[in-house]
């Protein structure tokens, strides 16, 4: 008898919400039992009956929370976007082996921009500035053609 460990799906979401998932990741979000995400984000999935779960913004604490969730039989955690590009999915690969999830993406937001501006964004540089010192980035941002750049309000 073999016994299968449920794995936490991350399914990037854009700001139509379910209406813009494909049927397979809105199918498994209806599903889920447990769905952790960010307040904002689990708005666009307010009519799934699983029960939700805020993420804490402190990531060892939602490392915890999404160890429980692991726990439960469909868990699933909604990210905006592409959740291994700058997102939290890398982050929780990392942490927890990549074994213990299946990512389904979403367009991230930096496509979008670039799709807005009608540029190609292949050789731009692409980064985030969030926690980060600027000085260790300046060079590279200056001496790019194209670059994207992720932000917080900080």
């Amino acid at each position: 008898m073999s016994s299968t460990i449920p794995k936490l799906v991350i399914i990037g979401i854009g700001d139509d919400g379910l209406a813009g998932l494909t049927e397979s990741a809105r199918a498994q979000v209806m599903a889920a039992d447990v769905i952790l995400g960010a307040p904002s984000t689990l708005a666009l999935v307010a009519q799934a009956t699983g029960r939700k779960i805020p993420l804490d913004a402190d990531m060892p604490r939602a490392l915890s929370q999404v160890r429980a969730a692991l726990e439960q039989k469909r868990p699933v955690l909604v990210s905006g976007g592409d959740p291994l590009f700058y997102g939290v999915a890398r982050y929780l690969c990392d942490r927890l082996g990549k074994e213990s999830f299946e990512v389904v993406p979403h367009v991230s937001s930096m496509q979008l921009a670039f799709a807005r501006v009608k540029e190609s964004w292949e050789e731009a540089y692409l980064t985030n500035l969030a926690g980060r010192p600027l000085e260790s980035l300046i060079d590279r941002i200056r001496t790019a053609e194209k670059v994207g750049l992720f932000s917080s309000d900080e």
